[in-house]
Parts: C-alpha cells; sequence; structure tokens
C-alpha cells in the first residue's frame, strides 16, 4: 500500500473534536492538536486507522505511543519521513 496524503492548506476547516485533520486516505486519518495541548512536548501527529490509534513525532518520525497494523505503520513513517516540512508547516500554523 503506497499512501499519498497531501496537507491541507487551512486547517481551521478541517477541525475535527480537538484536533485539526491534516490528511486522510485509505480510511487513514492524520490529526494535530496545537503546541502546548496535549502532554507531549515536541512536534507530533496522531493517527487513527480502524479502531487503532497512535502518536508519532515528526522530528525523527517514529512511533511514540499506540499500535497500528505493521503495514499502516511502515507507511505513515515513510510518508512522515518524505513530508517532514509540510508536518512542520502544520504544526506551526496551528492556532
Amino acid at each position: 500500500m503506497t499512501l499519498h496524503l497531501r496537507t491541507y492548506k487551512n486547517l481551521t476547516d478541517k477541525k475535527l473534536s480537538s484536533y485539526l485533520k491534516v490528511g486522510e486516505v485509505d480510511g487513514i486519518v492524520i490529526l494535530m492538536q496545537s503546541p502546548g495541548s496535549d502532554e507531549y512536548n515536541f512536534p507530533n501527529f496522531r493517527v487513527t486507522y480502524g479502531g487503532s490509534k497512535a502518536i508519532f513525532s515528526i522530528d525523527e518520525p517514529a512511533l511514540v505511543k499506540g499500535k497500528l497494523p505493521i503495514d499502516v505503520s511502515i507507511n505513515i513513517l515513510k510518508w512522515a519521513k518524505e513530508n517532514r516540512d509540510d508536518l512542520y508547516k502544520s504544526w506551526n500554523n496551528l492556532f
């Protein structure tokens, strides 16, 4: 499975609960919470897929917490490395 996500330019239109939706493909949803509003003091994003949830760091993309199917995790990590600059832009533009 190849993951092709795009980062939304206008994040405020993609609110989902207390998170902002950054992207979605094939049931994989990428979310961010504004800096300082979660328990992590580093740039991160969250992934939901089916009933599974996980948190990934942006700096050096890695799974921080949670569990996803292995193929989904591998594709998320690859995508995050390739799109790190866009993830940082999204992180820095929150609220």
